[in-house]
């Protein structure tokens, strides 16, 4: 059915609408949290799930197992910090609705995830190519036709706002990119696993190697460059990196010994060319060194000429840790890390800081590391890293062809996951939970496969 099958697109496309939500900035003021377009896209599916499959999409054993964990925690964290509130209540409805929708699309195409990844892999080509649109629109010089308009209003009203704005000019001249994302970091968070599946078609191991995908490795990469994202480069540089182990570059019995010093002479050179060619790259990463080397020394006037990017996650890393010695081990609560930034604030920080910067990334503490860590604790934290760790399947199913693509979902994901470790705190933002079930069941799949034929080979064993 066509229809059904555009609600499945639709459902997966989700993954790319974090900006978009009813009403303009004063209506959204007005309530206590933003509704987005997807909630209905979400609702419209799980409807249809439960009407064609008759049954509710209820959530794996083992998953519902770590969800429960997840929310008693935060309920007993909560009470000791006096953080039962509507925050905590938010963030737990968002996280298994979410997870409910994506497993809802996983399981209604019977967990062929290659299928519903092909879904996800056409938005995010549209998705690069709407950012290269803007950046051309840039380079031409275009500007919005009707200031001030109907239209104009309609358009912010429908979420696209980025169509008429967010032109951030980098040294380099050219736009900073985002496409119809709200930041040009969520665009690359959201591109990254599709841009590392392409990399492998374009110089991958021969078994995926697919060159036909060139025209859509081309748009994707070349947006992914344009965000100028320094979390998005270093997904980048990992990608390669992956690549490298999966040809076995760096397997010392094979080409590693020949490679360490061709890495060392030509690779680290280029390295230093590239952050001089981008100025705030180099900026942003200087910074983020200098903050962290030295975390616990600075000054507030040090502190003052931090770039806005370090200075949010410097500032709630020290927030987050505050919070921890408070709760250490169940921390403060989901939904809790804005309440810890506002008592918090004082003890490091003065107001001067606070009118300079804003409360920047008070909600989402600007990495679910440092989120997790204030909101969850120990547990949380360990509930989180053992879920990322868990599942990731190294490159064990590269070499066999009915699991190779599997593998390299699961190797994508796993670099995405691990750049939002670092830098965003969203716990449902840019498909968090679509990424994770195909993560986690590529990895479920993979080790199922091989299980299978060990106990085919020790049937055969036993029967000689």
């Amino acid at each position: 059915m066509r229809w059904e099958k555009f609600l499945i697109v639709l459902t997966v496309f989700t993954v790319f609408m974090d900006d978009f939500r009813f009403g303009n900035e004063q209506t959204r003021a007005l309530a206590s949290f933003d509704f987005y377009y997807y909630y209905v896209i979400w609702l419209v599916f799980i409807l249809h799930y439960i009407n064609k499959r008759k049954e509710i999409p209820v959530w794996p054993r083992w998953f519902l197992l770590g969800i429960l964990v997840l929310f008693t925690n935060s309920i007993v964290g909560g009470y000791g910090s006096e953080s039962l509130k509507f925050s905590m209540v938010k963030q737990m409805l968002g996280i298994a609705y979410s997870s409910i929708a994506y497993f809802a699309v996983i399981k209604f195409k019977d967990f062929d995830l290659m299928a519903v990844f092909r879904y996800y892999l056409s938005g995010a080509f549209w998705v690069s190519m709407w950012g290269l649109a803007e950046q051309g629109m840039h380079i031409l010089g275009f500007k919005n036709p009707f200031p001030g308009s109907g239209f104009e209003t309609l358009t912010r009203f429908l979420g696209f706002s980025n169509f008429w704005e967010n032109y951030k000019i980098t040294s380099t001249g050219f736009n900073r990119v985002y496409s119809i994302m709200g930041e040009p970091y969520f665009l690359s968070v959201a591109l990254l696993p599709a841009l590392f599946y392409l990399m492998n078609c374009m110089i991958g191991p021969k078994l995926v190697r697919d060159r036909k995908e060139w025209f859509r490795f081309g748009a994707v990469a070349l947006c992914m460059l344009f965000t100028f994202s320094a979390a998005g480069y270093a997904g980048i540089a990992m990608s390669v990196i992956f690549i490298g182990i999966n040809h076995g570059f760096f397997d010392l019995r094979r080409f590693g010994v020949i490679f360490i010093p061709i890495f060392l002479l030509v690779v680290l050179p280029q390295i230093s060319n590239l952050r001089n060619l981008f100025f705030e790259l180099q900026v942003r990463v200087d910074d983020t060194i200098k903050a962290f080397v030295f975390q616990g020394v600075m000054e507030k006037k040090e502190i003052a000429k931090l770039n806005s990017s370090t200075f949010a996650l410097y500032s709630n890393f020290l927030i987050a840790g505050q919070a921890f010695e408070a709760q250490p081990y169940t921390g403060g609560g989901l939904g809790s890390h804005e309440l810890s930034y506002k008592r918090y604030f004082d003890r490091f920080l003065d107001k001067n800081l606070q009118k300079m910067y804003g409360n920047f990334n008070s909600k989402d503490a600007n990495s679910l590391f440092i989120r997790m860590f204030s909101e969850g604790g120990l547990i949380g934290l360990g509930l989180l890293l053992f879920s990322i760790f868990a599942f990731f399947v190294y490159k064990r199913g590269i070499d066999e062809p009915s699991l190779y693509y599997l593998t390299i979902i699961n190797q994508g994901v796993f670099l995405m996951l691990i750049v939002r470790l670092l830098r965003t705190g969203n716990y449902i933002g840019q498909g968090y939970y679509f990424f994770f079930f195909l993560y986690a069941f590529s990895a479920i799949q993979i080790r199922r496969f091989y299980k299978n034929r060990s106990a085919v080979a020790d049937s055969s064993i036993a029967a000689d």
